[in-house]
């Protein structure tokens, strides 16, 4: 964090966890999960209290979609107030808080995701970060436009020009328009 860099992590499981042919439907079950993998870290990282610790790090959760990303942040911010404090670190703010001041997710096609970014109630337009998945044709690349165009359909324009430039051009110390 001193030192002005974003640590990132990307979805995926560990490199040894390697998929039996013989097990049905493991390899699109693994797929399927995937994004929800990051959910562990983040809170792992919140909870042992690294950003208590490192107020100025930021995290990318890369290409972990977002859709999922409020329900962790509300279930963290309920297990705080509803049980007792981690006796051998506690932390100062809710976990939501450390989200919104810590961390990004990024995402190519989520229209779940965006989607709640239009309810008064989310924050996810705080912490969502677009990415297009270059060069892998599994994400919005190479035609970026229709897909932006039809997820950021009713998403005011600021909060498009946050997710589609100025967090990631925050995050990283990029200079531009």
């Amino acid at each position: 964090a001193e030192a002005g860099i974003t640590a990132c992590t990307h979805i995926g499981g560990p490199a040894a966890s390697a998929l039996p042919p013989q097990k049905r439907g493991a390899h699109l079950a693994f797929l399927s999960t995937a994004p929800f993998n990051l959910s562990n870290i983040c809170a792992e990282l919140i909870f042992s209290g690294v950003f208590e610790r490192h107020p100025k790090l930021d995290f990318l959760f890369a290409e972990c979609r977002i859709g999922w990303v409020p329900f962790l942040m509300q279930w963290m911010d309920r297990q705080t107030v509803e049980r007792a404090p981690d006796p051998i670190t506690p932390i100062k703010m809710l976990p939501s808080e450390y989200a919104i001041r810590n961390c990004r997710f990024s995402f190519e096609e989520d229209y779940m995701g965006t989607e709640l970014m239009k309810a008064d109630w989310c924050d996810l337009g705080k912490v969502a970060i677009w990415g297009s998945d270059y060069p892998h044709t599994q994400g919005t690349w190479p035609d970026v436009s229709g897909p932006i165009d039809k997820m950021f359909q009713g998403i005011d324009a600021d909060t498009k020009h946050n997710v589609l430039w100025k967090h990631a051009a925050d995050m990283f110390d990029i200079k531009g328009p």
